[in-house]
C-alpha cells in the first residue's frame, strides 16, 4: 500500500473535508482488482470512485464538472474516470475536451505482466529518450483520425491510427514487453500497444469469438504470471 499522503483514495477525502468544512470522518476498504503499475488507471480510477462517493453519501450536490475539477487537483488523469467511456482530452490530460459515444464497441485483449512501472519512473525516462518535442499537429491528426474510424466503426482506421508516444521509450527499457506485444500480434491481434505508461498491452481483435481465442492462445504461451483477460472497447458504452 501506499502511503496514505500519496494515495489517492486518501487524498480525495483530504480535499473534500478540507474545501466543504466537514469535521466527520470515513472509513474505506479498498479491494484491488486493477493492478498498480500496469498502466491502467487503478490507483486514479479509486480516487475518482471516492469523490463520487462522497458527493453522493455527503450530499454535497456537486456536478460532474465540478467534480471533474477537484479530481484534477488530485491527478491529472483522474477526471477522466469521473464519468469514464471513451473521451479527448487536453491539457495535461486533466480537462475533458469531448465524450465521444460509442454505438459500436470493439472487442481484444488485456495482457498484465508481472513488471511494475510507476508512472513517475515512466516519465522520466520519457523525458530522457524524446530529445525532440512532440509534433502538436501531428498529434491533433491521430486523434482527428481515431475520432472519425470509432465514430464509422471502422476497426481498420481505428487499429491504424492507434499511437502511444510511450511506446518506444518504454518497450526500449522493458525488452520483454516488446516480446510480449509481438507474441499478441502472433497469436491474432490486430494490433498491440502499451496501454499508459505501462507496463500492460492491449490489442484489437476482429471480434469477440476471435478475441476468445487469442487469450485462450496467449495464455499457453505466456508465464502463468500475466493476467491476460478479453476487454471491451471502451469499456463503457
Amino acid at each position: 500500500m501506499p502511503d496514505k499522503q500519496d494515495d489517492t483514495c486518501y487524498k480525495a477525502i483530504s480535499l473534500i473535508k478540507e474545501n466543504f468544512k466537514i469535521s466527520k470522518g470515513i472509513k474505506i476498504k479498498v479491494i484491488k482488482s486493477i493492478p498498480a503499475g500496469a498502466g491502467l488507471g487503478g490507483g486514479s480510477s479509486n480516487g475518482a470512485t471516492v469523490l463520487k462517493i462522497l458527493n453522493n453519501i455527503w450530499k454535497l450536490g456537486l456536478s460532474q464538472t465540478q467534480l471533474e475539477k477537484i479530481a484534477s487537483k488530485i491527478g491529472v488523469d483522474l477526471p477522466f474516470f469521473i464519468s469514464g467511456g471513451m473521451k479527448i482530452m487536453r491539457g495535461k490530460g486533466d480537462i475533458v475536451e469531448e465524450k465521444i459515444i460509442v454505438k459500436s464497441p470493439f472487442f481484444g485483449v488485456l495482457v498484465v505482466p508481472s513488471i511494475h512501472i510507476s508512472s513517475s519512473f515512466a516519465y522520466k525516462v520519457f523525458d530522457e529518450y524524446n530529445r525532440l518535442n512532440l509534433q502538436t499537429n501531428k498529434l491533433k491528426q491521430t486523434i482527428y483520425k481515431l475520432k472519425n474510424a470509432i465514430l464509422k466503426g471502422d476497426m481498420v482506421k481505428f487499429v491504424e491510427s492507434i499511437r502511444n508516444d510511450f511506446e518506444d521509450c518504454i518497450l526500449n527499457y522493458y525488452p520483454a514487453l516488446n516480446e510480449i506485444k509481438n507474441l499478441m500480434i502472433q497469436c491474432g491481434c490486430l494490433n498491440a500497444n502499451i496501454s499508459g505508461s505501462g507496463s500492460s498491452l492491449w490489442g484489437i481483435c476482429l471480434n469477440e469469438v476471435e478475441a476468445e481465442l487469442v487469450v485462450r492462445k496467449l495464455k499457453k504461451k505466456l508465464p502463468l504470471s500475466c493476467i491476460t483477460k478479453k476487454i471491451m472497447f471502451p469499456a463503457f458504452c
